[in-house]
């Protein structure tokens, strides 16, 4: 076992050293990489989910600022409602009343987020707010998660028939 540390810390770029000085130069590692079918199919698999996550973002912006607004209009509609009909319909009341629970929910979900004042906005700063969250809760999640992807079904096959790329992943 520590000959196999000894080869692995001899591929990592030292502590005192520049991170561009590895013994392996990138192009070859990527070659090495690209040639496993285990790392291709994972890599094209996580390809996936950025691209998804991407576009579900990208959606989730545009519609961000209308959500928020109809959350606001309707929280000021449903409260308005509630004020003029809180002594003649109970039923109106509960409609009212669900109204505007699910108007301030929209808009609380949907308001401008703080990343946009720290300057960097987009889905770095999202992704770096539900990091740190994630992180504040419990700090061992993103081992957690890689587990619980390791076991899925036909993932760990992939991931046992190259250890290398088990040793990036995990």
């Amino acid at each position: 076992m520590p000959s196999l540390l000894n080869s692995l810390s001899t591929l990592l770029p030292s502590g005192s050293g520049s991170v561009g000085n590895a013994p392996i130069a990138a192009p070859a590692l990527r070659s090495y990489l690209r040639s496993q079918p285990a790392y291709v199919s994972n890599r094209e698999r996580a390809a996936v989910l950025i691209k998804e996550g991407l576009g579900y973002y990208e959606i989730w912006t545009t519609i961000k600022p209308a959500l928020f607004v109809g959350g606001l209009v309707g929280i000021a509609v449903s409260g308005a409602a509630l004020y003029r009909r809180r002594k003649s319909a109970k039923e109106a009341m509960v409609l009212y009343t669900v109204s505007f629970l699910v108007s301030a929910g929209v808009a609380w979900v949907s308001k401008p987020g703080a990343a946009a004042a720290t300057g960097q906005t987009g889905v770095v700063a999202e992704l770096d707010e539900k990091r740190a969250a994630l992180t504040a809760s419990d700090p061992n999640w993103a081992d957690e998660t890689y587990q619980e992807l390791y076991q899925l079904p036909g993932i760990e096959q992939e991931l046992d028939a190259n250890p290398v790329i088990k040793a990036v992943v995990l």
